[in-house]
């Protein structure tokens, strides 16, 4: 996918909607304000729920193959909400994931995940990356100039 990137620097738009499609961020989290039940199973007044609306984007009727990252789908996702709920700071968020985009793959465009390692995610209300061991070749562009 990064050497798509480095190669179509015109596909960093679309790549951000289908990153943020399969790697959705948050979820949503409510506390119950009465007691009911629902297909058998009982909840509690102020139990907490999660509502996992990251999964929308895998979705497979929607989203053939949905576990691939595809940078020309045309994707539709949850990850900032909707309607009343929309996050209000997702352009900027989109800005800042573009420039980041940008900015790494001119300085690190070769990386890889470290060998033998694994990221490690976390997941709730919102998902992150704990741990992303990566190793990359320095960029020309990146090389510190020996002072004279």
């Amino acid at each position: 996918h990064r050497k798509q990137l480095i190669a179509n620097p015109a596909l960093i738009a679309n790549a951000i909607e289908e990153f943020l499609r399969r790697f959705g961020l948050s979820n949503t989290i409510r506390t119950l304000t009465m007691d009911f039940e629902y297909k058998g199973i009982h909840f509690k007044k102020d139990d907490m729920i999660q509502v996992p609306i990251s999964l929308s984007g895998m979705d497979e009727r929607r989203y053939p193959n949905a576990l691939e990252v595809d940078f020309n789908r045309k994707p539709l996702h949850l990850t900032f909400g909707s309607g009343p709920h929309r996050c209000p700071g997702s352009m900027l968020a989109r800005t800042e994931i573009r420039v980041f985009i940008e900015e790494w793959l001119k300085r690190i465009p070769d990386f890889e995940i470290k060998a033998g390692e694994k990221p490690l995610t976390v997941t709730g209300a919102m998902h992150g990356v704990v741990n992303l061991p990566l190793s990359w070749k320095v960029s020309p562009l990146n090389q510190a100039t020996p002072n004279p």
